[in-house]
């Protein structure tokens, strides 16, 4: 559902919140991709200094869905054990 897909929500101007209410994308996982893609482009156009990640009230789900999101927030490949 649209509404189980990630979004930002902004706290202030630069301070930017990305609620992630899933991470069980079996149904859609390039949905789920492209979400999260265009939440970390708008916080790159709109300049945001702070992000905080939301995940109160996740459901769960896949651990590649969870890598979508942290793909962002490293510079290292990711492995899961």
């Amino acid at each position: 559902a649209v509404s189980e897909q990630p979004r930002l929500v902004w706290f202030t101007n630069d301070i930017a919140i990305l609620r992630v209410p899933t991470f069980d994308v079996d149904e859609n996982p390039d949905a789920f991709s492209r979400a999260v893609d265009a939440c970390f482009s708008e916080m790159r156009e709109r300049g945001a200094k702070t992000l905080i990640i939301d995940v109160r009230g996740n459901t769960g789900g896949q651990s590649d869905a969870a890598a979508v999101v942290i793909q962002y927030l490293i510079d290292r490949p990711i492995g899961f054990v």
